[in-house]
């Protein structure tokens, strides 16, 4: 059921200055450059063959990304893996204990849902899981 990366997530201060290392000397193609959550993060996409990195900015110090920015500093942020049935998946991730029941699915980029596994359940490692 998890068996698709969809993208690695890092969260960066600045993408246009990150792009010198991840297009300029990795070679990556950009696919997709987003404003989202209200205009308080920037996405970008860049194409990695199957899969996709994805390069968070907060925009707005009240964004709990800029928060996290501030804790942890650059670097990884989750891993999210893309379901075909995403009311399915999340029925069994809820069922599982891997999200916990409070958490509701969230709008995600490319006009997908998306929904943050428990970390709890994860080793410490924040998953996402997205799909239509």
């Amino acid at each position: 059921m998890f068996n698709i990366l969809d993208h690695v997530a890092i969260v960066v201060n600045d993408i246009d200055r990150s792009l010198l290392i991840w297009k300029e000397k990795f070679g990556l193609k950009i696919s997709a450059d987003e404003i989202v959550a209200n205009g308080g993060i920037r996405l970008l996409h860049l194409d990695v063959e199957n899969m996709q990195i994805q390069l968070l900015q907060p925009l707005d110090d009240r964004h709990p990304i800029a928060e996290w920015l501030k804790q942890h500093g650059e670097g990884l942020h989750h891993l999210c893996f893309y379901v075909d049935d995403f009311d399915t998946a999340i029925n069994f991730a809820k069922a599982t204990g891997l999200v916990k029941p409070e958490v509701m699915p969230h709008d995600g980029p490319h006009k997908k849902r998306a929904i943050f596994l428990d970390t709890d359940k994860s080793m410490g490692v924040r998953i996402e899981l997205t799909g239509n």
